[in-house]
């Protein structure tokens, strides 16, 4: 297993003024979430890694977010380019992937039966829709939306009728 080593300041840089880039003030230490990626692997924050491959398509966007807002504040162009790496791969492996790797079916709720009769009703503004009958019988939903029950209520405008049905 090949070390991956990068540039990191030392501790002294700041102390002798070297806080730039190519001053120096540089070693090299060893960057395990760079060595996982090279693998296929991406570092979770709980230190256990992942295969990049296994991930959901939520999980690879939400990760590519979080490698672009690293590379874009990066205080080094070294940390900035291994970020970029990871953000470009991310977004290989996303365009990989069909639109929705979720099974649509399998978080879906079955629809719920409709409550109570429904009965076709035209508005003071013209407008169809559907009421229910007991609602209908406790004097609600004579209008179509609340902004209809306001002009009614504000202007008098008459209650909505009930539509014929043609046979």
């Amino acid at each position: 297993m090949a070390a991956v080593l990068c540039r990191v300041q030392m501790a002294w840089g700041a102390v002798m003024g070297q806080g730039a880039e190519d001053a120096g003030g540089y070693e090299l230490t060893y960057e395990p979430h760079v060595e996982a990626f090279e693998r296929g692997m991406l570092a979770q924050l709980n230190g256990v890694d992942i295969k990049i491959r296994d991930m959901s398509l939520i999980h690879l966007k939400r990760a590519k977010r979080i490698a672009d807002s690293k590379r874009q504040f990066a205080l080094f162009s070294h940390d900035g380019d291994v970020w970029g790496d990871i953000a470009d791969a991310l977004e290989i492996e996303i365009s990989r992937r069909p639109f929705s790797d979720i099974n649509p079916t399998i978080n879906k709720a079955p629809p719920k039966p409709v409550r109570g009769a429904r009965q076709t009703m035209i508005c003071h503004c013209g407008c169809e829709y559907q009421a229910r009958v007991a609602d209908l019988k406790r004097g609600w939903a004579l209008s179509c939306d609340k902004h209809c029950a306001a002009v009614r209520r504000d202007y008098g405008r008459p209650a909505a009728k009930q539509k014929k049905e043609v046979l």
